[in-house]
């Protein structure tokens, strides 16, 4: 990380409000090809091709994030954990079933009644 040798600047501050989603790298297996295949969390991996290796320069250790607009980056890890907290997700429940009731014994069934 590149730090400046001018003074302490009086610079603006911001606080990142962004919800992405992200894995951190297990493993970065290169090809000879300069392409990868990157393993995360959880055993998922994907493919890298050659170019964004070579400009990102994705490595074991960091996070692999993707923001909302799709954009894709490699982040260290102390800087994401640092930035960032994890959402939790509230287990998705099955619908509520719809209860029919069907009429009582002498009663118009209501929608055969509009007929």
């Amino acid at each position: 990380m590149y730090k400046t040798e001018n003074p302490k600047l009086e610079l603006r501050k911001y606080k990142s409000v962004r919800v992405v989603g992200a894995m951190k790298i297990k493993s970065v297996i290169r090809e000879m090809n300069n392409s990868a295949n990157i393993k995360l969390e959880k055993g998922k991996s994907f493919f890298v091709p050659a170019w964004l290796m070579l400009e990102k320069k994705p490595q074991t250790g960091q996070y692999f994030v993707e923001y909302e607009d799709g954009y894709i980056g490699f982040q260290d890890a102390k800087i994401f954990e640092a930035g960032y907290v994890k959402v939790k997700t509230p287990a998705k429940k099955a619908p509520p079933e719809k209860k029919v009731t069907p009429p009582k014994t002498g009663q118009v069934n209501p929608d055969k009644a509009k007929k």
